[in-house]
């Protein structure tokens, strides 16, 4: 029984940890001025929600690029995180975009493909109503984000 009340306490504090992440996350200037809201966050997987907004919009009326990408890297981020404890730093970011998101909320779930020492990948969706809109892949580095948090140069991300 001493194991199990073991595992519960980890998980526990697993929890708490993702809990205090996603708080911080939450009043960090730039998700808030995008409106990011975290819907999932578990160990090697994110998804954050979007409810698309006119200051999203780019002139055809529809959700910017730039937004649905930095929606994908963030939860890709956030994906990488949840199992280095380590603050990533995007080294290459490639979108593919498929729908066109005129109106209503948005979802993009990020999780992990492979993590090393130095370097992680992860991949994320873009979704509406369950409709896939756009694809990323995204490669990250660990060990530049170790350096900048040695050389108390705060958190890149968020």
């Amino acid at each position: 029984m001493g194991n199990r009340r073991d595992g519960k306490e980890a998980v526990g504090v697993i929890e708490e940890a993702f809990r205090e992440l996603a708080e911080r996350f939450e009043t960090s200037a730039c998700f808030r001025w995008f409106g990011f809201r975290f819907a999932e966050f578990r160990e090697g997987s994110a998804v954050l929600e979007l409810e698309l907004r006119e200051e999203l919009l780019n002139l055809s009326r529809v959700l910017h690029g730039g937004v649905s990408a930095a929606m994908l890297d963030t939860v890709m981020g956030l994906a990488v995180r949840s199992v280095t404890r380590q603050i990533p730093l995007t080294i290459n970011l490639d979108v593919r975009y498929f729908r066109p998101v005129f109106e209503g909320t948005v979802r993009a779930a990020g999780k992990v493909v492979h993590h090393g020492n130095s370097i992680a990948t992860a991949e994320a969706e873009l979704l509406q109503g369950g409709v896939l809109m756009a694809k990323a892949t995204g490669t990250f580095s660990l060990a530049k984000a170790r350096a900048q948090q040695e050389q108390g140069q705060g958190e890149p991300h968020g």
